[in-house]
């Protein structure tokens, strides 16, 4: 029997509105693979660059932090025009729209929320996160192949495509973060051993 222990954790509130741009940018990028418009690929690479640029501020530190959160609102924005002018998906307007608006906010709780906010977690799932940050771009990668593949078991070839096609953007970022691990990874251990 499985037993996840679910403790109360302080976080800052900048880690629960980036956490919920993620989900929002994800739900987004979904919504962005299953458009019915020749221009749906311009959306997703949007969509999953907007994802791991908000994944990436997650972990890194608070210049590059501000930057990437910056980078990913562009991003997010250019998403909105590009739904206005080319994908004429209102879903997907909305999912840019609140991932932004989660961005900003997680911005302004910078300054505005010194104090961290007391949240049920599983201890060993964060730990796991913290040390393999691959693992959110691979646990949505393969959410997308099941879905893909029952889609597929249900003779609907176009909507498992698009997913399969989105499943496989995450696993490109998934395995790119984890190259990118690996490396810092080592760097730091030669720093450890020279010293």
């Amino acid at each position: 029997m499985l037993n996840l222990k679910v403790e109360t954790r302080e976080v800052k509130a900048i880690q629960l509105f980036l956490s919920l741009a993620l989900i929002v940018d994800f739900i987004g990028a979904v919504l962005t693979s299953i458009v019915p418009s020749p221009h749906y690929q311009e959306g997703l690479v949007l969509s999953i660059l907007a994802c791991s640029l908000t994944t990436l501020s997650l972990y890194v530190k608070r210049k590059t932090k501000i930057i990437s959160i910056l980078m990913s609102s562009l991003i997010s924005t250019l998403l909105i025009y590009l739904s206005f002018t080319m994908l004429y998906s209102s879903l997907v307007v909305l999912t840019s729209l609140l991932s932004t608006l989660f961005k900003l906010d997680a911005l302004g709780s910078l300054r505005l929320f010194k104090k961290p906010i007391p949240l049920p977690m599983n201890e060993k799932l964060i730990n796991y996160l913290k040390e393999k940050p691959q693992a959110l771009s691979i646990i949505q990668f393969m959410i997308l192949l099941i879905c893909s593949a029952i889609l597929l078991s249900c003779n609907n070839y176009f909507l498992s495509e698009r997913f399969a096609e989105c499943a496989y953007f995450f696993l490109v970022v998934g395995v790119l973060t984890a190259l990118i691990t690996t490396i810092r990874q080592k760097n730091i251990m030669r720093e450890h051993d020279d010293v």
